[in-house]
């Protein structure tokens, strides 16, 4: 399981510009057993945000992904584009994300 996003062009295929390799597609595993993106955001310069959570050592914790307008993992972000947020000792899943 990883955090996946894909950018549409207006005919509903996939926009090659976007993602890796001309896929239009991106995925990225944050390094949990399980990750899982539930939520996406456009924030007003192109970049995207994907909320969710990422299992670590048997815990859920929050999990964060900001993407470039191009698809690609934006580094000043978290710890390399990624970002997991334990916010106490039980499980955590974030479920919705908002500017």
């Amino acid at each position: 399981y990883a955090f996946a996003a894909t950018r549409l062009d207006a005919d509903g295929a996939l926009d090659t510009s976007f993602g890796d390799g001309g896929t239009g597609v991106k995925i990225v595993p944050i390094g949990g057993v399980n990750d899982e993106g539930s939520s996406a955001v456009l924030q007003p310069d192109g970049s995207i945000l994907i909320g969710g959570l990422s299992q670590n050592a048997g815990n859920w914790d929050y999990a964060v992904v900001k993407l470039t307008g191009a698809g690609q993992l934006d580094s000043s972000f978290g710890d390399g584009g990624t970002k997991t947020i334990a916010v106490g000792a039980g499980q955590d899943a974030a479920r919705a994300i908002a500017l």
